[in-house]
């Protein structure tokens, strides 16, 4: 009984427990999570300015308020502005047919 009680027991990684290797790997963690830098902050800007501009030109061109275009950030809400904008009667061309 003995014998099997010693072939049983887990062996435990002592490097797992280690101190120094945890708080190594938690910087690791957080230099990956931290601020943008200037590049990406320019790449945001970048493909916010490419996913905005041709919406608010869309949704005002349809007689629509250009902000809804910002509803192209938020997921799912996105896919039902394209369905409203695709479907929906538009200002502007109610506009045209009671001139």
């Amino acid at each position: 009984m003995e014998r099997y009680w010693a072939v049983a027991r887990p062996v435990i990684n002592l490097r797992l427990f280690d101190k120094q290797s945890f708080e190594r790997k938690q910087r690791n963690m957080l230099a990956f999570m931290g601020v943008p830098g200037p590049i990406e902050l320019l790449l945001i800007i970048t493909m916010a300015s490419v996913v905005v501009v041709p919406f608010w030109r869309i949704f005002s061109k349809a007689g629509f308020p250009g902000t809804l275009s910002l509803l192209m950030f938020i997921p799912f809400v996105n896919l039902i502005m394209i369905f409203v904008l695709a479907f929906a009667e538009w200002p502007a061309l109610r506009e045209k047919k009671e001139d």
